[in-house]
C-alpha cells in the first residue's frame, strides 16, 4: 500500500504542476485526505496485528 500512495502521490504532483485552476486545488486537496485516509488505514492495521499477534501468544 505504501508504494501505491506514494506513486499515486507523485503522479498528481506530475499531473498538477501545470494547472492551477480551481479543479486542481479541489483534486490536490481531494487526494491529500485520500493519502491522509490510507495513513490511518495503514496504522489501523499494524494495531490490529499487534493484538491479534499478543491474542495467540496469550493462548
Amino acid at each position: 500500500m505504501d508504494k501505491q500512495v506514494k506513486h499515486m502521490d507523485a503522479v498528481v504532483v506530475s499531473i498538477g504542476a501545470g494547472c492551477g485552476g480551481p479543479a486542481s486545488t479541489a483534486y490536490r486537496e481531494f487526494h491529500r485526505a485520500a493519502a491522509e485516509d490510507a495513513v490511518r488505514i495503514r496504522e489501523v492495521l499494524r494495531v490490529d496485528k499487534r493484538s491479534s499477534e499478543e491474542n495467540k501468544e496469550q493462548s
